[in-house]
């Protein structure tokens, strides 16, 4: 039997098997209770998962899924119980499950359970620091990759370069199409799929996505850029727009979508913008997209995945194609009244003197190092605050703390974008908490990076240390400012 043998400290004596055995795989029984179950294009790994728990022999297990998918948890829970014999007890978390941040390993822990499955979100906790044995089931959706296909060659130009991303649903239709594409060299310039750590190729979150200006620079600007030969940097610009009619069949739906939000005046919150590298990589990234026809085509069935890679991203077009009904749409994005909104509501709560820092305990949202950042900054100058730890924000609760001037929230980044204003008193996120605070200044370009290993000190795996150039000090230093932060009276998830 293949088998790797895994020395790291946490899995000392366990092996890993990279291969499912026969006798489950080839199990007529379990094939048939699989096809009757599910439908036939949603992967939930069954095998792997009976696999996994048949070798680890675990008892009692725990599924969570989100809305979504809810309706066959008890259809995965009767498989268990049938097919794994070690199994006595199977629980569907009945919490409401957002993303992978939401993943309940402290519940589960509390339960008794040994395993929890998490279904429908990629690996946002890692495996190493969750309470009990973890196992993320992206559950892939397989669809025809191939309408994908000839909708962009019939709709996009050979000259155009096009970047492909999507949901983790839809890793799959991205991956295939993007293997077509590049095998039949049908454009010009073709470049790989974006990716931000730690999430995998071509995969985007509402409060996480690639910085797509850094990854056209690196390819195609920078002089050493593996793409870069094939760039006319000197050709004006020769945009092209998208045909709105009906290829041969293949339905090209265009349609521009703007912000639904309210308008708000103008107001003005001072933005200095550094001449740091990013800067000029932005600047350099402007100056050839205005010669260059460079198309984003996301993959997905809504809007609140792309419009995280449109916020971070505002200077490119963007096209969503949606697997389920088989249309092609240019999405649009008020940037503008974003910012306005955002800048906004920054600015009524600049001379607060009361502020609530809502913790959010829905799985593992809340970060206890964010936390303790905002609590330094906030006692070195003098303002009263309190801790509320709630598992859901809404606007009802928060209506009941009348004395609050400002609400920060350490839980989901979009929270505040998408429904901060329609509260009575701001209600602002980690990033913009740091912007008040004046600890940094607003950014031209919203950041989101919340779950990027490359975030800034707002986001979740920077919190820790509170310095994104850690890569600049030395060794001494880094270690240093890790035991002292071990050191802190306030208990550390994410190292």
């Amino acid at each position: 039997m293949n088998e790797i043998t895994v020395r790291d400290e946490q899995t000392k004596g366990k092996r890993v098997y990279n291969f499912i055995p026969k006798f489950i795989y080839e199990n007529v029984i379990l094939q048939k209770a699989i096809k009757r179950a599910f439908p036939e294009n949603y992967n939930f790994e069954i095998y792997k998962c009976i696999d996994i728990i048949l070798r680890e022999k675990y008892k009692r297990i725990a599924l969570q899924l989100p809305e979504g998918l809810l309706i066959w948890g008890l259809y995965i829970s009767e498989i268990l119980y049938f097919f794994c014999n070690c199994v006595e007890d199977v629980i569907i978390l009945g919490d409401v499950t957002y993303g992978g941040c939401c993943i309940d390993d402290y519940t589960s822990d509390k339960l008794n359970c040994d395993l929890i499955i998490h279904y429908g979100h990629s690996c946002l906790v890692p495996l190493t620091v969750t309470k009990i044995r973890c196992i993320y089931v992206f559950v892939d959706i397989k669809l025809n990759s191939n309408h994908v296909v000839e909708t962009i060659k019939k709709n996009f130009q050979k000259n155009d370069i096009i970047l492909l991303l999507g949901t983790i649903q839809f890793s799959c239709i991205v991956h295939n199409v993007h293997n077509v594409l590049k095998n039949e060299n049908y454009f010009d310039i073709f470049l790989p799929i974006p990716q931000v750590l730690p999430l995998t190729k071509g995969e985007v979150l509402g409060c996480t996505s690639p910085n797509l200006y850094l990854f056209i620079y690196e390819h195609l600007i920078k002089e050493d850029g593996e793409y870069n030969k094939y760039i006319d940097h000197n050709k004006s610009n020769t945009k092209t727009q998208v045909y709105d009619h009906i290829h041969n069949g293949y339905k090209t739906n265009i349609i521009n979508k703007e912000s639904e939000t309210k308008e708000q005046n103008k107001i003005e919150i001072k933005v200095l913008e550094k001449k740091t590298n990013n800067t000029y990589i932005i600047n350099k990234c402007k100056k050839f997209l205005k010669k260059n026809n460079v198309k984003i085509i996301f993959i997905a069935d809504g809007r609140f995945h792309i419009e995280s890679l449109m916020i971070h991203n505002p200077d490119f077009c963007f096209y969503r194609y949606n697997p389920f009904d088989k249309t092609l749409s240019e999405e649009k994005y008020n940037y503008k009244l974003f910012h306005d909104i955002r800048k906004n509501e920054i600015k009524k709560c600049q001379n607060f003197k009361t502020a609530c820092i809502i913790l959010s305990t829905l799985g593992r949202q809340g970060n206890i190092n964010i936390l303790a950042n905002l609590i330094n900054i906030i006692k070195q100058k003098n303002i009263y605050f309190f801790i509320l730890l709630l598992s859901e924000i809404f606007n009802d609760k928060l209506k009941l703390f009348k004395n609050v001037d400002v609400f920060i929230q350490i839980g989901c980044p979009r929270l505040s974008i998408d429904w901060g204003n329609y509260n009575l008193k701001p209600l602002l996120n980690t990033y913009e908490a740091y912007v008040l605070l004046q600890s940094i200044e607003y950014q031209n370009i919203y950041p989101m990076d919340y779950y990027s290993k490359k975030g800034n000190v707002w986001s979740n795996f920077n919190a820790g240390i509170g310095d994104t150039n850690e890569k600049n000090l030395s060794m001494k230093e880094i270690i240093r400012r890790r035991i002292k932060l071990r050191q802190s009276k306030i208990n550390i998830h994410y190292d």
